[in-house]
């Protein structure tokens, strides 16, 4: 008789200890399910969270497009060439609103001394008298440079120019260009003559260059400012 109750004893404690781990599973794996990372897939970053538009380097970040540059007119008829167009037209500007200024001359005076220098040599390049020519033009503001355009100068005006300064006499216009004061055309004097005619009309021969006289009254001009 006990030992039939030790039995029964027995699987009672068996049926409750299986009972128990049965119990014990159903929370792990509960507990498992609920540590498992998901299986969903990640979504995509929300547009919020895209790069700002406002991100994108602006209009006003790139490099500021470059002026145009404002340059002299030479094509026009009978049109002066740019360097005496910077000459005469400097010199018509004065007394205007244009007129170049003593911070102008102080800085165009060096330019225009080199240029006269290069002028007196045999030797000078092309080149190099524009690229001082280019640097003028870069001292002149585009109001100057558009008021020397507007005078629309021509070989007439520098003429002109030269008589109303004495470096030449008016000529006859009766007579032929080449004529003079003489009436006989130049190319029909001997060199002596021809000398003479040209001193008689305060004609500068070319060789000593009205282009360095120019030049040297617009250094007077500068100097004097």
């Amino acid at each position: 008789m006990k030992i039939k109750n030790l039995l029964v004893t027995i699987l009672v404690i068996l049926l409750l200890a299986a009972c128990g781990g049965s119990d014990d599973g159903a929370d792990s794996a509960d507990s498992a399910s609920a540590s498992a990372p998901t299986s969903a897939p990640v979504s995509a970053p929300a547009a919020s969270e895209a790069p700002a538009a406002s991100d994108a380097p602006a209009a006003s970040d790139a490099p500021a497009a470059v002026a145009a540059t404002i340059a002299l007119n030479e094509e026009y008829e009978d049109a002066l060439t740019i360097k005496n167009q910077l000459i005469l037209g400097a010199m018509r500007l004065e007394g205007t609103p244009n007129a170049i200024s003593a911070e102008q001359a102080k800085a165009l005076l060096p330019y225009w001394q080199f240029y006269r220098s290069l002028t007196a040599s045999d030797t000078t390049a092309t080149e190099e008298t524009t690229a001082v020519q280019n640097q003028i033009l870069a001292a002149l503001t585009p109001d100057q440079i558009q008021a020397i355009n507007a005078l629309q100068l021509t070989n007439v005006d520098l003429q002109d120019y030269y008589v109303e300064t004495g470096i030449k006499e008016a000529k006859d216009e009766t007579l032929t260009p080449e004529a003079e004061s003489t009436g006989v055309p130049m190319k029909d004097l001997s060199p002596e003559a021809k000398a003479t005619a040209q001193a008689e009309r305060g004609i500068v021969p070319r060789a000593s260059g009205l282009g360095t006289i120019l030049i040297d009254n617009m250094i007077a001009l500068l100097e004097g400012k």
